[in-house]
Formats: C-alpha cells, structure tokens, sequence
C-alpha cells in the first residue's frame, strides 16, 4: 500500500490503522506462552472501558466461599480489639509528648 511521504498514521487501537480515510485491519499477535491467565486485571470500576461481570464469577475466582456476617460475640470482640488498637496508639503518642515536654523543661531551656 502506497502512502503519501511524511504522513504518519495514528494508531486508534491494537488492531486498527487509519491511513486518511482508509481503515487498514491487522492481525492480533498472538504468543506462545500465553495461557490465558489475567495477572493484572485493568477492569476497574470508573473507566469508560468497565464491564460489570456477575457476581458469581468473582466468588469463584477470589476463592470466597460465602459472605456471612459476624454474630453479636463476634462483633463485640472485633469492636473491643479495634478499641484497644486505638488507644495503645493514642497512649504511644502521649508518651512521646510528655517525654518531650520533660527534655524541653529539663534539659533545653535550663
């Protein structure tokens, strides 16, 4: 196929090439070690180019066998771990204050 010189086509997709007007179709590559396996799935939810897929497929996929909710003693013990977390983190950060307050009246402004 003849093209003018110094005309540079632009690419539309990996398939497709558009030479002015014309539409030139190529074939897809295909690799022999592909087997098919997705290792990042660019599906994300947003994009123009998202496909909702069933919710049964994802399951099967992430290997989740069911969905149940925690009952009441499990949902206490997630709160009370939770809770503790938090305040081992905020007692961590009064410490460091108060160690700082007792350098700077005792050893930075004497």
């Amino acid at each position: 196929m003849a093209r003018a010189s110094g005309f540079v086509p632009s690419f539309t997709c990996n398939t497709k090439i558009v030479y002015g007007n014309n539409l030139v179709m190529r074939k897809k590559k295909t690799y022999e070690d592909d087997d098919g396996r997705v290792i990042a799935n660019m599906n994300i939810e947003g994009t123009p180019w998202y496909v909702k897929k069933n919710p049964m497929q994802d399951k099967s996929l992430s290997g989740e066998s069911s969905t149940e909710k925690p009952n009441n003693k499990e949902t206490f013990y997630i709160i009370r771990g939770a809770l503790a977390a938090a305040l081992l983190i905020a007692l961590v950060f009064v410490a460091v204050f108060f160690i700082f307050l007792l350098f700077c009246t005792q050893v930075w402004f004497k």
